[in-house]
Parts: C-alpha cells; structure tokens; sequence
C-alpha cells in the first residue's frame, strides 16, 4: 500500500465503494475491533481486499494523528468485514477526531481509494470510542458499555424515558474504587455502594435502609426491620450484669474497643429493681466500666446496659454536605445513544454511514 490517491470523480475508478461501519470502546493502548460493509457497485463485495486507516483533526485539511493502520489482505464476505486497529490513547484527549479510510479491492491490485468525507468520531464523556450497545426489540439502547479516559470502564443502563437508570463505573479520579449507583427517572441517584478514596466501603440511599428475613412459621411472609439511622458512625454494644452489695463492672468485647473511639464512649444504666435507689458509672478503663448504686446503696440485682461510641476513624463524619460536593464524586452519567446516523454524501459517489451491528462490537 505504497501508492494511495483521493478520488475526486467517478472516471478515475472501475466501480464505486460504500463503507459503513462502528466502532468499538476501547482500552487505552489496546487493540480494538472495527466491523464494517463494504459494497461494490451497490452490491456487498466478496474477495480479499486492503484497508488503510488515519486520523485527523478535521474533517478535511487538517493534521494526521498518530501512526496510519494498515489491514492488507482482509476477508469480504457478502460485505462484511473485520480489522484490529491501535491508535493507542493519546489521540484521545476529548478533542473530536476523523477517521480517513482507505480500500483497494483486491488485495494488492491498483491504487487504495481514500473515500471521502471522513467519519466522524463523536466524543462520548468519558470515553474513546462510541460504546457498544444492547438494543431491545424495538431498536432502542438500553445499554452501553464504555472505557473512560482515566482508565477505568462503565456500563450504563437506560429506561424507556431515555434516562440512566444504573451505572457501573468507578470513583471519580480513583479508577480502581468501584461505584454502583442505582437512578430515579430523572436520572438523579438515589442509592449507590462504593469504595472511598480512602479504599472504605460506603452504602447509601435517599430512602430506608432495611433487611428482610424469613418470618419462622409463616412461610407467606417476611419480616423486614429498618436501620437505625442517626448523624454519627456510631457502634454500641449492650448486655447485662449482675449487681451485688451495689457494685459490678461491664467488661467490653475486645472486637468493640478496637472499633470504638475512646474519648466518645457514653454508657446507659436500666435497674432491674423498683428498690433500685439510682445506678451511675465511675470509670472506663482497659474496657471496664465500673458501676455502682447511688447513695452508697447496697442492693444486688440485674443491670442492662447499653455502651454507645463513634466508630474508631470516623469522628469527623458530617451530617450535612453540599449537594454538587456529593455529586462530584460521581461519573457523568451518558446521554442515551440515538439510532443511525444520516449517510452523508461524498464525492465521486462515495458515501460513509455510521451503523448498528446486532451483535455490537468486541473489546479485546
């Protein structure tokens, strides 16, 4: 493919070519599949031919980016064909970019014709390549698979309305914490489970909070309690000891002093006596309370108690936070990919259509 030349009349060609094709999403610095239709005379070609790709930055004139793809000898069966191209990730920036193809049908007989104009390559947020998608039966997307730009990828889902509904993706400017957030129809989130910038867990959700069991002896229900919901991270541990001649001490689990913040540390008393004259505690320390009876009082009786304390690490967890900081650490959410594009016309009765493959397109 030394020798190529931009048609500019039908004169200068023995039939003419129609390309159509898609792209796929693709990994910074790897290969990725490109599937297309090439017809001869208005009909799909059959044979092996040669393709050549190149970037630009504009649609015509402009400067070439990156290295040109060749694709020499490449199967054509009833039109359809497929080639690995690597443009890597740096022509990627965002900015919008044009793919110039080139074919000479066959294989390594003539001069390649470079059609015209170029495709487009719309940006997507986030993304190198128009995703591929899932289509219900009706042709609409309800699906995209994307790579984003920080090295990470996402999948979206979409309603009927057009609107994300799910989005599987990662923290923003942390591309190996997982995010999972769950869309209101108007696309606004209102659940999520994801890893902090800190690498801790988070779960959260605009509505309650529940678990929902079996309920024993009564197969056609469940039993679904809610969390206790507060504005602190807050852990407890209770019990109940027992009370003799007015004194006693509440020994805490090992596992509730490694997550308690020491200096946070509140303790509840409940008398199992009406003869009870008070009970207060006089000291924690080596997780031990000490209680006693007011009033020096010597009575010997069950105690319950209930032990609160901030979880160990989060004592400066805010109850209130901006709504746009919130947000932030969130991606972007897509806007839902519409059908075929309109085939645009070329010279010398050339044409380039971006178009749907039932299957999408392979990531590698």
């Amino acid at each position: 493919m030394q020798r190529t030349r931009r048609m500019s009349h039908c004169a200068l060609i023995l039939a003419s070519f129609c390309l159509a094709g898609i792209t796929s999403a693709a990994h910074a610095q790897a290969p990725f599949t490109y599937q297309g239709q090439l017809k001869q005379g208005g009909s799909p070609a059959n044979g092996n031919c040669d393709f050549q790709f190149q970037l630009f930055d504009a649609l015509s004139g402009g400067n070439a980016i990156g290295q040109p793809q060749q694709a020499n000898n490449i199967a054509v069966n009833n039109g359809l064909f497929t080639v690995r191209l690597n443009f890597g990730f740096a022509p990627f920036n965002g900015d919008e970019r044009f793919l110039e193809i080139g074919v000479r049908c066959p294989a390594g007989s003539g001069n390649v014709v470079t059609l015209n104009p170029r495709q487009v390559l719309t940006p997507v947020p986030y993304s190198l390549f128009a995703p591929p998608v899932a289509r219900a039966a009706d042709g609409s997307v309800v699906a995209t698979l994307s790579v984003l730009d920080d090295g990470g990828g996402a999948l979206f889902t979409f309603g009927p309305n057009g609107n994300n509904n799910v989005l599987v993706t990662s923290l923003v400017n942390h591309p190996n914490n997982g995010f999972v957030g769950v869309y209101d129809d108007q696309g606004a989130v209102q659940a999520g489970i994801y890893v902090d910038e800190n690498g801790k867990g988070q779960v959260f959700a605009t509505g309650q909070k529940p678990f929902v069991v079996d309920y024993p002896n009564h197969p056609d229900r469940k039993i679904m309690y809610v969390s206790l919901e507060g504005p602190e991270a807050a852990i407890y541990h209770r019990g109940v000891v027992k009370l003799v001649r007015g004194r006693a001490t509440i020994e805490l689990p090992e596992h509730f002093i490694a997550l308690a913040s020491p200096d946070s540390i509140t303790v509840q008393l409940t008398p199992g006596s009406l003869s009870s004259q008070g009970l207060a505690f006089s000291a924690i320390h080596d997780g031990r309370i000490d209680i006693g009876e007011l009033h020096n009082g010597k009575g010997s009786y069950d105690v319950h108690f209930v032990v609160h304390a901030l979880r160990r690490g989060y004592e400066d967890q805010q109850p209130v936070i901006a709504a746009d900081a919130f947000r932030a650490q969130f991606k972007q959410l897509a806007r839902k990919p519409t059908g075929s594009a309109a085939t645009v016309s070329a010279n010398a009765g050339f044409s380039v259509s971006p178009v749907t493959h039932p299957a999408g397109a392979s990531v590698e």
